[in-house]
């Protein structure tokens, strides 16, 4: 039973839940990195310093879904438990949450319509209360 010791210089340590894949996002210069999967394992989140940008990876095929530049500094950044949206903190205090929408997939279309639907109810309902109150008067 022997144990084979691997070394790798440099590696952030970051892996998927599953513990079948692993980052290697060296920083180069000065600037700082920040580079993690989302709960789910289906994205990769990277934000660099230096460039102040966030972009977003498909973690299954590889391809870039989103380059974002950010308005500060990020100071953390964290996905939701279901990978579907992104929660950034700035250095000035200020939140931000993003959707994260893969085209490719098909559950991703039908959530973005239910997400529609209610934030369309939730600004219809207290005007159609004012109406009613205005004819009621």
């Amino acid at each position: 039973s022997k144990k084979v010791h691997l070394t790798l210089p440099k590696w952030g340590g970051q892996i998927s839940s599953n513990g079948r894949y692993g980052l290697y996002a060296p920083t180069r210069g000065v600037f700082d990195i920040m580079a993690f999967f989302t709960p789910t394992n289906e994205h990769v989140i990277y934000y660099h310093k230096g460039k102040r940008t966030i972009r977003v990876f498909r973690a299954k095929d590889g391809p870039q879904l989103v380059d974002m530049k950010c308005p500060a500094k990020v100071r953390q950044g964290t996905a939701t438990n279901d990978g579907r949206i992104l929660v950034v903190g700035y250095e000035d205090g200020a939140i931000q949450a993003f959707l994260i929408v893969d085209r490719s997939d098909e559950s991703m279309v039908d959530y973005l319509r239910s997400w529609r639907i209610h934030q369309l109810q939730s600004t219809v309902e207290p005007e159609r209360q004012e109406t009613a109150e205005r004819q009621l008067e």
